[in-house]
C-alpha cells in the first residue's frame, strides 16, 4: 500500500488507520472520536500477516475487522473482533468466481456491513478487469465461512481503444444495509501531453444474490473522448483515493 493509509471506522467512530512509516514498517492505529490515539488497543498475531494486507474494513453491526491479504496463494481474508480478544483469525481463502483468476500483486479493496461483505480486485488477463465481488461471511468462534453471491465487472473510466493499456483501479469502497459504493479512478501521467486523472463513484444495490447499478456520479464526461489530456475541472473527480465515514 506504500505510504497511503487505509481507514476504517466501527460503529461508535473510532478510526482504524493501516499505514507505512518513513521506514516503511507498517503499523495498525486507533483513535478515538476526539482523534486521541488508543494505545492500549493491539491484535495479537497481526505481525505475521500485516506486510500483505491491503485494505481494512470494520462491519458497523457486528463490530468485526476485516483484512483482505495478498498471498502467494491467492487472496484471503483475516479478521478479528472482541469475542475473539482481538486475537487475529484466519486466513480464509477468498472463494474467485468460475472464468475468472485473480491478479494478487494489485491492491485489494474492502468494505462489509451486516454480515456481507465486498471485495474488489483485478484480474489477471488483458484486458484486465476489475470485480466486485459480494460474500456471505459467517462467523463462528474463530472460523470464517465464506459464500460468494454475486459479481459485477466494474467499467472501465476511459472506453476509446487509445487508453486500452491504461487501468481503471478500485481505490475505495463503503458498504450500508442495501449495498456498496465503489470508488473508480484511473489515470496516465507518462507525458504532460496526454497526462490526465479522472474518477467515479458508483452505487450498487444488493439484493437476492444479485448487485444493481443504481448511480453513478464525479465522472468528467470528457472521459468518453479520445482527446488525451483532460484539463482539471474542480466539477468533477481527479482520482479520488479513498474513503472516510
Amino acid at each position: 500500500i506504500g505510504t497511503k493509509p487505509r481507514t476504517a471506522r466501527d460503529r461508535i467512530g473510532r478510526l482504524y488507520v493501516l499505514y507505512d512509516d518513513i521506514s516503511s514498517t507498517r503499523h495498525l492505529k486507533r483513535f478515538d472520536v476526539e482523534g486521541n490515539e488508543d494505545t492500549s488497543f493491539s491484535i495479537s498475531g497481526l505481525s505475521g500477516a500485516v506486510s500483505s494486507i491491503t485494505d481494512i474494513a470494520v462491519d458497523i453491526k457486528t463490530d468485526t475487522l476485516f483484512f483482505v491479504n495478498s498471498m502467494p496463494t491467492g487472496w484471503t481474508l483475516y479478521f478479528t473482533n472482541k469475542e475473539n480478544a482481538f486475537n487475529l483469525k484466519g486466513p480464509f481463502p477468498i472463494p474467485i468466481p468460475s472464468g475468472y483468476t485473480a491478479d494478487n500483486t494489485i491492491q485489494a479493496t474492502i468494505a462489509a456491513y451486516n454480515g456481507m461483505v465486498y471485495i474488489a480486485l483485478a484480474t489477471n488477463g488483458f484486458p484486465q478487469l476489475h470485480l466486485l465481488l459480494a460474500y456471505e461471511a459467517v462467523l463462528s468462534g474463530s472460523t470464517l465461512t465464506l459464500t460468494h453471491k454475486a459479481t459485477q465487472e466494474l467499467s472501465k473510466l476511459r472506453t476509446d481503444s487509445a487508453f486500452g493499456n491504461n487501468h481503471t483501479n478500485c481505490t475505495g469502497l463503503f458498504a450500508d444495509e442495501s449495498g456498496v459504493y465503489c470508488l473508480l479512478a484511473e489515470n496516465a501521467t507518462q507525458w504532460a501531453s496526454e497526462s490526465y486523472a479522472v474518477g467515479t463513484l458508483i452505487r450498487y444495490d444488493y439484493s437476492g444474490g444479485t448487485l444493481t447499478k443504481k448511480t453513478e456520479q464525479g465522472l468528467n464526461p470528457a472521459a468518453s473522448g479520445s482527446d488525451r489530456p483532460i484539463p482539471f475541472d474542480d466539477q468533477y473527480f481527479f482520482y479520488p483515493t479513498g474513503f472516510i465515514g
